[in-house]
């Protein structure tokens, strides 16, 4: 059984529990991007890949930033990109991250994962990105992109790995979703749904504005995508998200892309810190800058980097510059958290992590 994975759930479900009863504020799960780079170009994702004006950080580096979170107050560190596991030294940053007692989890397009299994096999989890069926994932991600994923999916759930799987959905792949439910289904994963909608950050960052913006959903469609979503949750497939959070979503009265805030006579008197994002949460990104969340990804809030003010007071630039009470994001991710460290949604989770704990080598996946 794996008791570091149980007591460290643990840990963070009391903690963000805790917090939350007292409305304290400490960072306790981090999004650290470790690389910009990326061997696959997505259109539709918003981190600043590839930018060769973006200086990458040396080893020493990611250990300053992983003490400094440390020192903050962090349990889960979550390894982000670009790719990760582009590093060479990314079982390096795992080892570091447990030295410090702190959980470590990865996302990653499964590219690199039978070459850097040495490394991967120590994380407490790993989320892997696949945007459907081969037909599907290969229109996002590229033609051999499907088969590593379903490698790495198999791989770590051999070796004991808790896997998720994420997908972005599209307008081009709005029924693809249906295909990873019934591979979760069949092999015990659960399956996050992303569905794409027109956010500021599309004329930041993204990769091909053009493409995101034509495949982009309406808020109706988006809405009767969740609602699909939810039936399959109550048929039992394995959707990530609670029906408390996906009925949140559902019915959000605002334009999925927008974000309210304090002030905006249609939440009059809400204050900002309900959210988890920004309060519980950081995003912190390759070039050093500290973000609440990716909706705040973008050129109306303005980050400071720890690499010029210590982690802390970005931070505290973080939390002088929240302003926002409400937003589809909230809904959705921020919710969930909600429910996951309420007593059901302890109970629920418990439950799921003993599974995983517990878990024996599955058959083949396909």
């Amino acid at each position: 059984m794996n008791f570091r994975l149980l007591k460290n759930r643990a840990r963070l479900a009391y903690r963000i529990h805790q917090l939350n009863r007292k409305g304290g504020r400490a960072p306790l799960i981090a999004y650290l991007l470790i690389e910009n780079k990326c061997n696959l170009a997505c259109f539709y994702c918003f981190v600043d890949i590839n930018n060769q004006e973006v200086h990458r950080l040396t080893t020493q580096q990611v250990f300053d930033i992983i003490d400094q979170l440390h020192e903050a107050g962090t349990i889960l560190v979550c390894l982000m990109g670009g790719e990760p596991l582009l590093r060479k030294d990314c079982g390096e940053i795992i080892d570091y991250v447990h030295s410090k007692g702190m959980m470590c989890e990865m996302t990653t397009n499964a590219l690199l994962v039978e070459q850097r299994f040495d490394a991967v096999k120590k994380l407490d989890a790993m989320m892997i990105s696949l945007d459907g069926d081969e037909e599907a994932n290969s229109k996002s991600r590229g033609p051999k992109a499907y088969a590593k994923c379903i490698q790495a999916i198999q791989m770590c759930l051999t070796e004991g790995i808790p896997v998720r799987v994420n997908t972005v959905l599209s307008r081009y792949n709005r029924d693809s979703f249906h295909h990873i439910l019934e591979l979760g289904k069949k092999h015990d994963f659960f399956v996050s749904l992303s569905i794409m909608a027109d956010t500021h950050y599309s004329d930041a960052k993204v990769v091909n504005p053009e493409e995101f913006k034509k495949n982009c959903l309406k808020d109706d469609e988006i809405r009767e995508l969740y609602r699909v979503i939810l039936q399959k949750k109550r048929e039992g497939y394995p959707v990530l998200f609670s029906e408390y959070t996906l009925k949140n979503v559902i019915g959000y009265p605002e334009p999925y892309s927008e974000i309210l805030f304090e002030g905006d006579p249609r939440r009059p008197g809400l204050k900002p810190g309900a959210c988890m994002y920004g309060r519980l949460m950081a995003y912190v990104d390759t070039d050093g800058m500290v973000y609440p969340c990716a909706y705040q990804w973008g050129p109306n809030f303005k980050p400071k980097s720890w690499l010029a003010v210590g982690f802390q007071g970005a931070w505290d630039n973080v939390q002088a510059q929240l302003k926002c009470v409400d937003c589809s994001l909230s809904r959705l991710a921020a919710d969930e958290w909600e429910y996951v460290t309420s007593p059901q949604g302890m109970a629920r989770g418990a439950y799921v992590t003993v599974k995983q704990a517990l878990r024996k080598s599955p058959a083949p996946v396909a």
